[in-house]
């Protein structure tokens, strides 16, 4: 990835945070033993208006990189406790 790019979804990522444009989707566990709910995993998703989907693959670790992640794991537990 440019640094252009990597600067753009950085930029995008904090104006997500500060916005609220961010959302919370939850991946169930299921035992395979007995079909009973074990855990739910909490996944941040982020649609951009001018990027699209973007990947956590791709702004978990510019997040890390650039200082955002506090503000990123923030959200997400406020997102949480609200829901």
């Amino acid at each position: 990835m440019s640094p252009q790019a990597e600067l753009e979804i950085v930029r995008g990522l904090q104006r997500a945070i500060d916005l609220q444009r961010l959302r919370m989707m939850y991946q169930p566990k299921i035992c395979l033993r007995d079909g009973g709910l074990r855990q739910v995993e909490a996944l941040v998703r982020w649609d951009d208006p001018d990027l699209g989907a973007v990947s956590p693959s791709d702004f978990i670790p510019l997040a890390e990189e650039h200082g955002l992640i506090h503000d990123l794991t923030q959200w997400g537990l406020r997102t949480i406790l609200r829901q």
